[in-house]
């Protein structure tokens, strides 16, 4: 968990391929989200490359220029070509 131009922000979950549909991946994603919310955040925000899995937790596309500054995806050259990630938000 992070905090990017005055916003909560999860820098990245990400379980290696042994070790995945053990719950680990929702495990981290609710400490995060807990940790936010006694931290007084109203929302949390990440860069998915996996957007179905965090779809399921409540989270939802937004545009990348509605929060600027939390990602560098912008500046990547491989956005778009073979990395094709998502901003997503969640709300409480």
């Amino acid at each position: 968990l992070e905090k990017r131009s005055n916003h909560f922000v999860i820098g990245g979950i990400a379980v290696e391929r042994d070790y995945r549909k053990r719950d680990i991946g929702e495990k981290l994603l609710h400490l995060a989200i807990n940790e936010a919310k006694r931290h007084g955040a109203e929302k949390i925000a990440l860069t998915a490359k996996v957007h179905a899995f965090f779809s399921k937790y409540g989270f939802e596309l937004i545009n990348f220029n509605d929060i600027p500054g939390i990602t560098n995806c912008d500046r990547c050259e491989k956005r778009e070509v073979t990395c094709f990630p998502k901003v997503m938000e969640l709300q409480f």
